[in-house]
């Protein structure tokens, strides 16, 4: 009788007891017929409610699998967006770079001159400075 309802069990117990007590077969039969009855009814009880908690537990199912593709296309938009957000600062660093490198081009470009001129100043001025001591001694 373990596992059985407490109704269940209290009228397998009178049932049990009207049969001891010698009372008709009939009405033994009609009460064995009653608790049988009974117990149908309860197994499909049970058996309504497994099948309604498995129904849940496959809504449950199919609901953590919708969340898990969401999880999974919001993680990969999010790398997507931080990948891009890399590369921009990465491109953002290249032209600032490269834009450095022109200037520092430039810089080498004035200074070049400016040494081709201070070069030509001091062939002038030594060509000066020959020409008096040239013409100061002869």
């Amino acid at each position: 009788l373990r596992g059985w309802s407490a109704d269940t069990r209290a009228e397998v117990l009178r049932v049990a007891g009207m049969v001891t007590a010698g009372n008709g077969q009939a009405r033994h039969l009609e009460a064995l017929e009653a608790v049988r009855g009974r117990m149908t009814d309860g197994i499909a009880q049970q058996q309504a409610q497994i099948l309604q908690q498995l129904q849940d537990l496959k809504t449950a199912r199919e609901e953590m699998e919708r969340q898990r593709a969401s999880n999974e296309r919001h993680l990969a938009e999010t790398l997507t967006k931080d990948h891009l957000k890399a590369d921009e600062a990465r491109a953002n660093q290249i032209a600032a770079l490269q834009a450095q490198a022109a200037a520092l081009q430039d810089q080498k470009a004035a200074l070049a001159l400016a040494l081709k001129q201070q070069t030509a100043r001091h062939e002038a001025a030594r060509s000066l400075l020959s020409a008096h001591i040239t013409a100061t001694t002869a």
